[in-house]
């Protein structure tokens, strides 16, 4: 191979391999596979007892964070529609809140108030805690895995194959 073909060649397994990695899922398969897609969060929502000891993966806006004394740290999530990532969507829309509970120290200025997030857990159960002038039930997570997202700033730059529907907000 001549050189002037090698330096032609680089550019193109660069942008390849940026490609790939960008095309990346937050999740290995292993933890994926144990998700039940059937169960929605307004189900959830409904009524999790009944869905004790399955395994969901929810996308979400971090309202608040506390962190225990056994260094556990407890996230109180607005769940959001995601997309085909588990990337929240950049909507007011969303069926709740939620706890994800991690037996990690997650530190609350880097696990802070509007980030966004996604969390993969076993549903371990719910807690009827105040919100606002009213309580409300939590469905509680415990935490399997977790993928904190980088904020987005305007439109996001996407490739694909086939046909679908776009729009903007």
């Amino acid at each position: 191979m001549t050189r002037t073909n090698s330096i032609r060649i680089v550019p193109l397994l660069v942008a390849v391999i940026a490609f790939i990695a960008g095309c990346a899922r937050p999740f290995p398969s292993q933890i994926t596979d144990q998700v039940d897609k059937k169960v929605s969060f307004a189900d959830l929502q409904k009524d999790p007892g009944s869905y004790k000891g399955k395994w969901v993966m929810f996308a979400g806006v971090i309202v608040g964070s506390i962190s225990e004394s056994d260094g556990s740290t407890y996230l109180e999530l607005v769940q959001k529609p995601a997309d085909s990532q588990g990337r929240p969507l950049q909507t007011d829309e969303s069926s709740g809140r939620f706890i994800a509970v991690s037996k990690q120290f997650l530190d609350p200025a880097v696990y802070r108030g509007g980030r966004m997030i996604t969390v993969v857990g076993q549903v371990i159960g719910d807690s009827i805690k105040p919100l606002g002038g009213m309580t409300y039930r939590y469905p509680l997570l415990a935490v399997e895995a977790l993928h904190l997202w980088e904020p987005s700033y305007g439109p996001r730059f996407h490739v694909g194959v086939g046909v679908g529907v776009m729009h903007s907000y």
